[in-house]
């Protein structure tokens, strides 16, 4: 667990791999490791900010390594994440293509209501004449 001033990262927007689709976030850099942002505190909470980093930190038994940066107003906890991609390092090609997940694709379709009106309850079909 580090506590670092702004001035001693560099923002930037990261990417995370997940359950074919890319989720991004907001990142920074450190040490030329990628991190992610996971809670942010008022200015005034500088002890709870170091608590929760803490927390978090033995969590997962100190193997990780945990960043609690001040910034202008708040301070802000991030996580390094190991799958995360810089976003300008992203490999985004013409063709480029997120993989589609069909089921998830149904189950939205399916949480949709559509009126009453524009429902078929009795479809006719009719013999196509040749």
């Amino acid at each position: 667990m580090l506590i670092l001033d702004h001035q001693e990262v560099i923002y930037c927007q990261v990417v995370r791999p997940s359950q074919g689709k890319f989720d991004k976030l907001p990142g920074l850099v450190y040490d030329e490791r990628l991190f992610c942002k996971i809670e942010s505190y008022p200015i005034t909470d500088y002890k709870a900010a170091v608590n929760r980093t803490r927390q978090l930190f033995d969590r997962d038994r100190q193997e990780i390594i945990f960043l609690l940066v001040e910034e202008a107003d708040n301070y802000t906890i991030w996580r390094q994440d190991k799958q995360l991609i810089s976003l300008k390092d992203f490999p985004v090609k013409k063709d480029f293509f997120l993989p589609i997940n069909v089921i998830d694709i149904l189950d939205k379709i399916g949480e949709i209501n559509y009126p009453t009106e524009n429902r078929v309850n009795h479809p006719q079909i009719t013999k196509a004449s040749v």
